[in-house]
């Protein structure tokens, strides 16, 4: 899942990511409360997630695109 929307994220113009970061992280809160996790579960579930979306942006930034390769 991160994988997906990092990449999703990535592939938008830098001054509408923080917008799709915000919108990411309200969608997991709401996806940890339907499966009933609750206080620090929740919180560590959504920064590890975030942090994933966040490093695969840095990645595709650095050193692609979120199409891919060519190999």
């Amino acid at each position: 899942m991160a994988q997906r929307v990092g990449m999703h994220i990535a592939g938008m113009p830098p001054e509408k990511r923080q917008a799709a970061l915000d919108i990411a992280e309200n969608s997991l809160r709401e996806t940890a409360k339907e499966m009933g996790m609750t206080g620090d579960q929740t919180d560590g579930f959504i920064e590890l997630q975030m942090k994933a979306i966040r490093q695969i942006i840095s990645e595709i930034d650095v050193g692609g695109s979120p199409q891919g390769g060519t190999a």
